[in-house]
């Protein structure tokens, strides 16, 4: 699912979930910020990798746990900045 931020950023989302004892625990996820047709950055966890990031180019990055929420908050103020920079203004502002 891509989550529109503004016309140049979208912020690609990938849950797999499951419900135990009527609680929802994510098993796996991805959080994409694409600029431009790019990815910018990303935080991720799989059964694989474990939890990382990445970088312009997907060169993977030692990163923490982060809730959908933080991911989106991050993607936001990143977005700010670069917006900030080019001159446009993200969505809302």
């Amino acid at each position: 699912m891509a989550l529109g931020l503004t016309e140049r950023a979208n912020l690609h989302v990938s849950e797999l979930v499951e419900v135990q004892s009527g609680y929802v625990h994510r098993l796996e996820y991805a959080y994409y910020l694409i600029i431009d047709g790019q990815e910018y950055c990303a935080r991720d966890y799989d059964g694989i990798h474990g939890y990382h990031g990445h970088t312009i180019g997907h060169e993977r990055v030692e990163a923490g746990r982060i809730s959908f929420k933080a991911a989106t908050e991050a993607a936001w103020e990143i977005l700010s900045k670069e917006e900030e920079l080019t001159g446009d203004q993200p969505a809302g502002e």
